[in-house]
């Protein structure tokens, strides 16, 4: 499940970085939304996560010229990640991964609320599996299969080792197949 994330070419960063207002204002516009949806995976906090937003977006402002040339998605994500887990821990408030709401405008009220129904289904399902988890192997498991992270990009956003970023996903693939091994 991939997101609009990817629709920026490079050379829009780097446009961006040698500081072309237009190409801040493509990056802005492109990716603004989905890194809303994302905060609301962390946090149900709508405006801590518009706040976080905008912080993220005046601080790549101001460091421009010392930015490096990197995936823009994997820079707002990291980036906006960093500022709620930031804000949190100045607010001393504990957080939990959050379920993400997609919802469809393409379908008639019928095929919505069968759609509707299957997902709520599906997502109780879900939710139940990952209760087994503790908050570091959901977020692990939310960047690996929702956000189809690399290994070592989720190394780097969670700050801990490759290879603990392979145990964490092994354990909680393996608790929920322990739990749940009947079910297809």
């Amino acid at each position: 499940m991939r997101s609009s994330f990817d629709i920026i070419p490079v050379n829009v960063w780097e446009r961006f970085c040698e500081g072309e207002p237009a190409a801040f204002s493509q990056i802005y516009y492109a990716y603004a939304q989905d890194m809303f949806a994302y905060g609301l995976c962390i946090t149900k906090n709508r405006d801590l996560i518009k706040d976080c937003i905008h912080d993220v977006f005046v601080n790549a402002y101001n460091m421009r010229g010392s930015l490096q040339k990197q995936k823009v998605r994997y820079y707002l994500m990291r980036a906006l990640r960093n500022e709620l887990y930031r804000a949190f821990r100045d607010a001393k408030e504990t957080v939990e991964l959050e379920e993400c709401e997609n919802e469809s405008t393409f379908f008639s009220v019928e095929d919505n609320y069968i759609l509707k129904e299957q997902a709520e289904n599906i997502r109780n399902n879900v939710q139940e599996m990952l209760s087994l988890l503790t908050s570091n192997q959901r977020e692990a498991i939310h960047y690996r299969y929702i956000e189809e992270l690399s290994l070592q990009e989720i190394s780097d956003i969670m700050g801990i080792s490759y290879q603990s970023v392979q145990n964490l996903i092994q354990r909680s693939i393996r608790k929920i197949k322990e739990k749940y091994n009947g079910i297809k």
